[in-house]
């Protein structure tokens, strides 16, 4: 008899709509509202970690390879992107040469001054964020093509130019991918 009752009293009520849930109604989402959740996505950032290499094996490259330090990164992260790129924008791009990494010090022969701070943070792990979806491009100054990357926030890395009296206040980026 209980379950009888229990089952009677059991219809279906409607859901109560959940206003946090942005699809809960069937009806098409207006542009204002796909702006909105676009908006909300591409502010959400990213959290990762680097280690610091100070002159880093360059392969085969000859020059400028003294004075250099870099944060290298999850190459995941630009794996992602090159992927994301051909999907959505059909824009195939080549792997970077030396891998994902963010440049810190790029041969500014002024850290000669300074040896006994030279190497300070070799091996260090760095922590930054990026912006998920946030890729820059512009036509790559040394050869044809068009460069890309994503701009990152890292205040250590300011602290390691700052260090070295080396100009600071540019942006930081994860060096990712070349077009030709």
């Amino acid at each position: 008899m209980k379950n009888m009752m229990t089952m009677s009293n059991n219809k279906q009520q409607p859901k109560p709509e959940n206003p946090n849930n942005q699809f809960s109604n069937t009806e098409p989402l207006t542009h204002a509202q796909r702006v909105a959740i676009a908006n909300k996505m591409s502010n959400n950032l990213l959290h990762s970690t680097g280690t610091i290499v100070y002159d880093p094996f360059r392969g085969e490259m000859k020059r400028h390879t003294k004075w250099w330090c870099v944060l290298d990164v999850d190459r995941e992260i630009t794996r992602y992107y090159r992927w994301w790129l051909r999907r959505e924008r059909h824009i195939h791009l080549e792997q970077p040469a030396w891998d994902a990494h963010i440049s810190v010090v790029r041969g500014e022969s002024a850290c000669s001054r300074l040896p006994a701070i030279w190497k300070k943070y070799h091996k260090q792990k760095i922590d930054f964020t990026y912006q998920h979806g946030q890729i820059r491009s512009a036509p790559d100054k040394d050869q044809p093509g068009t460069f890309y990357w994503i701009d990152v926030e890292c205040p250590m890395l300011g602290e390691i130019r700052r260090e070295l009296n080396l100009p600071v206040g540019f942006r930081f980026h994860i060096n990712t991918f070349n077009r030709v």
